[in-house]
């Protein structure tokens, strides 16, 4: 299956700045241009979010944070899992300072992370709600397909 072009055509078309979909394992599916989800970042996500999530290791990116592509981002919410919510979701913002309009959402499949970087200037209008929506409906479909 090619990724690429959920990546171009929806969450890049959408309003997300860069995106990425990973395996939990931390292999590269598909990416934005510029942009790398390292594996190790990718440990990290997928311990907070991905069934059955370690509280633990949510508590740890509330108050320490994440990195992703070596940029730092403070975790904001977690949605939680219920029967209509079927892919956890974890938004958080970037922590660099002078940045504060840069966004993150990264949704968790049952074989991978879907990753999205917003920013307000580069979106072309759409919102941060928009964009968030958009990578939720991403992942569920990827979720359909069994990954």
């Amino acid at each position: 299956m090619s990724w690429q072009p959920y990546i171009d055509d929806q969450l890049l078309a959408k309003g997300f700045m860069h995106a990425a979909i990973v395996s939990h394992g931390g292999s590269l599916w598909a990416a934005s241009e510029d942009f790398f989800v390292h594996p190790s970042e990718v440990g990290v996500l997928v311990a907070a979010l991905a069934p059955p999530s370690d509280p633990a290791a949510m508590e740890q990116l509330a108050t320490r944070g994440f990195t992703l592509n070596e940029v730092g981002h403070y975790a904001l919410t977690r949605a939680d899992v219920s029967d209509e919510e079927l892919v956890p979701m974890l938004i958080g913002r970037c922590k660099t300072v002078g940045e504060p309009s840069t966004g993150v959402v990264v949704c968790a499949t049952h074989s991978a992370l879907v990753v999205g970087i917003y920013d307000g200037a580069y979106s072309e209008g759409a919102s941060f709600g928009g964009v968030t929506t958009e990578m939720h409906q991403l992942a569920s479909f990827i979720m359909e397909q069994g990954f």
